[in-house]
């Protein structure tokens, strides 16, 4: 589901290669290798068996620009995941780089004694068949001055070591050798790496709801004003505990606690459990409005803070719960980066029904890269609430895409990265979802097509236990004329168009009301 804002991109994943900070051949290189054109063949995509241990990251990385230009950054508080095979002579480190993510593994051997990690130079990562082009893992020599900085392989086998705490640092690492991502055909550095890393155990027990626990459906709004975003969130209560489910929409099978204690509902920092990519954490907070013209605009630390509870006014007639704090979803205890942010949130119970959905809005088309690489891209403004202005269960809403009137199916061929969220070949995209690479966002795709003439889109949602389907809006690719394909309604129930009743002098009239009264802009004696 989609996030209420998000920060830290380059360095929470799903990242794209746009640039490098080698030689402005690899630059130009990667500029044009396409987002879907990934391929892990050499590298360990698959979690390995054994063992599975959760990290904390902290140290220094290197990560670079669109401009090509590299900048320090930090690991503090990002994700580590790594696996203790059964043989207890093998490990494997997921993501060894913490700001690029290809979601695979590099295996070490472990010493005797248990104390070091021994990873050999030059394991594949990542694949790109369009050039032939592997990327590996290795010690990196950088040169260049500031940011203009470029890099070479150092040949030699990255050594971690683990303490008495299970704590694993990097060695052998610096500002001018961090250990980073390598081009295999020239072994110039592609541009991210870390140095003085460690990765420090995630000890916790995540937040469990009781066994047989009762739960209801609400709306929860949150967000600055004028941007406030809803989705779903299951809450149950038992005895002077509350707990909610679906808070956080990067690990909506979380659960949070919180405490009731009169009108008051008290939520701590607390653990709520681990993801395929990360450890998340539920923390009170506030946000922070950085000085104008100083550095702290692009500081990511500096835009909340923590606090020691949110707290939650529960109205327990109307049911509902308003808070005027905020709280943060983030990947440590300690981490200054969020994956998810939620200011003031408000919970009301929800209702499922049908709804009258709007129309998709044509946005932009472009087919740049239809002769060299086979896609277009297309974007469509898909609204999120009803004809009314209605919240709509995000879980429940869908779309589809035509092409010359034919609905499209994405076949896992073209979206390779579906199977990486558990999708296969898909006829309608939940109205969430994006992979960073083909699907950016609510109606705004890659589309691997030629000779289309009209692409349309069209919103399906699920609610009420009816399909209610919006009409069909098309582009016309060569006249760039936008046109709508009217769509049954027969399936909606009348109740959703009814309007309120007036009497003659214009007063709201109910279901009482007597003499003559206008409904649906027709005139009635009751």
């Amino acid at each position: 589901m989609k996030k209420i804002y998000t920060l830290l991109l380059a360095l929470l994943g799903g990242l794209t290669l746009t640039a490098t900070a080698s030689t402005s051949e690899t630059a130009d290189r990667a500029k044009v290798i396409h987002r879907a054109n990934y391929d892990y063949e050499g590298a360990i995509h698959e979690r390995p068996e054994g063992e599975v241990h959760h990290y904390t990251r902290s140290g220094v990385a290197w990560t670079v620009t669109a401009s090509t230009l590299v900048t320090e950054a930090s690991q503090d508080g990002l994700f580590m995941e790594v696996v203790f095979a059964p043989d207890g002579k093998t490990v494997y480190l997921k993501d060894p780089v913490s700001t690029y993510q290809y979601d695979s593994y590099v295996s070490g051997s472990l010493s005797n004694d248990g104390k070091t990690i021994t990873v050999p130079f030059g394991q594949v990562v990542a694949h790109y068949p369009l050039y032939d082009l592997d990327i590996t893992f290795g010690y990196v020599e950088m040169s260049g001055y500031e940011n203009h900085l470029t890099g070479i392989a150092v040949e030699e086998d990255i050594i971690y070591t683990i303490d008495d705490k299970g704590v694993i640092s990097l060695q052998g690492s610096s500002y001018y050798k961090p250990a980073g991502f390598i081009y295999s055909d020239d072994t110039t550095w592609m541009g991210y790496g870390d140095c003085f890393s460690r990765y420090t155990p995630t000890n916790a027990t995540p937040i469990a709801a009781p066994e047989g626990l009762t739960t209801e459906t609400f709306r929860m709004e949150a967000g600055p004003e004028g941007q406030r975003e809803s989705h779903i969130v299951e809450v149950g209560f038992d005895g002077g505990d509350v707990y909610m489910r679906g808070i956080s929409t990067t690990y909506p099978e979380g659960w949070l606690r919180g405490t009731l204690d009169g009108t008051t509902i008290t939520i701590l920092p607390q653990y709520s459990g681990n993801t395929e990519k990360s450890t998340i954490f539920f923390l009170p907070g506030e946000p922070v409005i950085p000085e104008v013209g100083t550095e702290s605009n692009f500081n990511p630390a500096t835009l909340w803070q923590k606090t020691d509870a949110l707290t939650f006014t529960y109205e327990a007639a109307a049911h509902t719960m308003t808070s005027e704090g905020s709280l943060y979803v983030a990947t440590a205890m300690t981490t200054p980066y969020y994956l998810e942010a939620y200011e003031k949130p408000y919970l009301e119970p929800y209702a499922d029904a049908a709804a009258v959905l709007v129309d998709p809005v044509f946005v932009s088309y472009s087919d740049k890269y239809l002769n060299d690489y086979g896609y277009f891209d297309i974007k469509f403004q898909l609204s999120a609430t009803d004809a009314n202005g209605n919240f709509l269960d995000h879980d429940k809403l869908f779309y589809r895409i035509y092409l010359d009137d034919e609905q499209m199916t994405f076949y896992t061929d073209d979206y390779s990265q579906f199977p990486r969220y558990g999708y296969g070949d898909l006829e309608e995209l939940p109205y969430d979802f994006t992979e960073g690479f083909d699907i950016m966002g609510p109606g705004y795709l890659s589309i691997y097509a030629h000779g289309v003439d009209r692409v349309g889109c069209q919103l399906v949602y699920y609610g009420g236990g009816k399909e209610s389907t919006s009409n069909i809006t098309t582009y016309d690719v060569n006249s760039k004329n936008v046109d709508t394909v009217l769509v049954g309604i027969d399936s909606l129930p009348s109740s959703l168009f009814s309007l309120p009743s007036y009497d003659l002098c214009g007063r709201r009239a109910n279901d009482g009301s007597h003499g003559i009264v206008i409904t649906n802009h027709k005139k009635i004696i009751r």
